[in-house]
């Protein structure tokens, strides 16, 4: 597949496998470079961001080795596997991912050698002062690099003072508290997360597991990603259909999961059992209101949602997302126009109000900025409507590897 296809306007009626979390698979891939003992990974997705975290694992040290069946074999521990002979700067191509970046950095300033990162031109417009500044008042030398450098950022540990307790600034991500208290999961420090706005169940979900790696009872298997099930399930809802067979359960640690009680609100029908995930949608449903907070990564497959429904709906607290790998809520407003649904946006509040269509909406060519969660978007509008062309497409690999080839585009 090239970077552009065209869409063509079909019902919903499908059964699938979705991908498994990416969050989760970089939060276990982080507490397995920590073991003391090797430690096998169950459905590792194929995330480019969990390809980065395991290519960036083989250039400081830790074993990885590809088993049958999405499994994985880390061996660390980390920082005792580190090479400390060498004496050049250890280069790693970091990606454009939260998580791999967020997380790998504290994982790194546990260490004696000197690391130079090189991120996604993206990432490197997200923030990331907030890690900075904590790292560096840990004694780890952290300097950014500059117009004449060839890296984003160099690193070198070791951390010289561990404090009992932290306080980590969470207002524009969750990530930063997340990679410090996972890469400190085999010390006794507590990390919490001041001013949290947004994703709380993800640093929940960090909590969780480092509260299980210390108890010696973590589980190394990924479950599925209800970020990723939210875009079946959301053409499904227009009167289509969707039996997904790797999804047993919700998961209550994945804030997106909230999608699947707003769909029954709307009328769907959805049932668990052995085989998966069984959910019927409706012919018509009503607009309703949404609080973006908890799941921001969400709301690009909510204003789609709320785009065919009959009514008014909102969408509130989307601050968080513009720093996201766009500012989401631009793109967002950008897709809604190509389309010509009507919509207010209240910047001060933070709310967006979307006028469900009455008709359908027409084909459009999209070419929308290199975040996978916009294209998925914008998919979703040419699929249930009149088609369109849509490009950059090659940037839904991020969360979704063969999101076309599984929805039958």
């Amino acid at each position: 597949m090239g970077n552009t296809i065209d869409v063509t306007p079909s019902p919903f009626s499908k059964t699938l496998q979705v991908p498994t979390s990416k969050s989760y698979a970089n939060r276990l891939l982080v507490l397995a470079a920590l073991e003391p003992k090797g430690t096998v990974i169950e459905n590792l997705p194929e995330s480019t961001d969990v390809v980065s975290m395991l290519d960036a694992f083989k250039h400081i040290g830790i074993k990885v080795e590809k088993l049958e069946n999405e499994r994985y074999f880390i061996q660390g521990p980390f920082p005792i596997v580190e090479d400390t002979v060498g004496k050049k700067p250890i280069y790693l191509e970091t990606g454009d991912g939260g998580t791999t970046n967020r997380f790998l950095m504290p994982l790194l300033a546990r260490g004696l050698r000197q690391y130079r990162l090189r991120a996604s031109l993206h990432m490197q417009a997200r923030p990331m002062q907030e890690l900075e500044t904590t790292l560096a008042q840990m004694g780890v030398q952290i300097r950014k690099g500059g117009s004449g450098d060839d890296f984003w950022y160099e690193i070198q540990g070791p951390m010289v003072a561990i404090p009992k307790e932290m306080k980590i600034d969470s207002s524009r991500s969750t990530q930063f508290a997340s990679g410090l208290c996972l890469a400190l999961a085999d010390c006794s420090t507590t990390v919490v997360a001041d001013s949290l706005v947004a994703s709380e169940s993800y640093f929940s979900l960090t909590q969780d597991l480092v509260f299980k790696f210390r108890s010696r009872k973590v589980n190394y298997r990924v479950p599925v990603d209800f970020s990723s099930l939210s875009y079946p399930l959301a053409l499904a809802l227009l009167n289509g259909e969707a039996h997904v067979l790797n999804c047993f359960e919700r998961d209550l640690f994945q804030a997106d999961s909230l999608f699947l009680p707003l769909l029954e609100t709307l009328g769907a029908k959805m049932s668990f059992d052995k085989n998966g995930l069984h959910f019927k949608g409706v012919r018509r449903y009503s607009g309703f209101d949404f609080d973006c907070a908890p799941c921001p990564d969400l709301t690009p497959t909510l204003a789609f949602v709320a785009a065919h429904a009959d009514g008014q709906s909102q969408l509130k607290n989307l601050g968080v997302l513009h720093y996201k790998e766009s500012d989401r809520v631009r793109e967002i407003i950008e897709i809604l126009k190509a389309f010509r649904c009507e919509y207010v946006y209240n910047s001060q509040e933070e709310i967006l109000t979307i006028e469900g269509r009455k008709a359908p909406f027409l084909a459009a060519n999209i070419m929308p900025p290199p975040d996978h969660r916009i294209i998925m978007m914008a998919y979703l509008f040419m699929r249930a409507n009149q088609g369109g062309t849509l490009n950059n497409v090659q940037h839904v690999a991020k969360s979704f590897p063969r999101f076309f080839e599984i929805m039958g585009a």
